[in-house]
């Protein structure tokens, strides 16, 4: 069960990084001259944050309600920096 939470922390996470590479990507090829630290930052500050929490989601839950807080975690996490990416983006343009 804490193996699977992990697994399911992780779909959450690189889908939620994948939106928000994608956009900046599109973004970056429809405007060459944008701000490429407001176009990437966020991303990228996602992945820093990210990684750390995969690896505390694999070493740290001993049983399934402390994989079940960490997967949520991860979720929540993630889900708020697309959304905070978006509305960069949003207000970008």
């Amino acid at each position: 069960m804490v193996g699977i939470l992990a697994y399911v922390g992780d779909a959450l996470s690189v889908l939620a990084l994948s939106i928000m590479f994608s956009l900046s990507l599109a973004i970056h090829r429809a405007d060459p001259k944008a701000d490429r630290l407001r176009t990437w930052g966020l991303p990228v500050l996602a992945v820093m944050v990210s990684f750390p929490l995969g690896y505390v989601a694999r070493t740290w839950p001993a049983d399934a309600l402390q994989a079940t807080g960490m997967a949520a975690v991860r979720a929540l996490a993630a889900s708020l920096f697309a959304i905070a990416h978006l509305s960069l983006v949003q207000r970008r343009g």
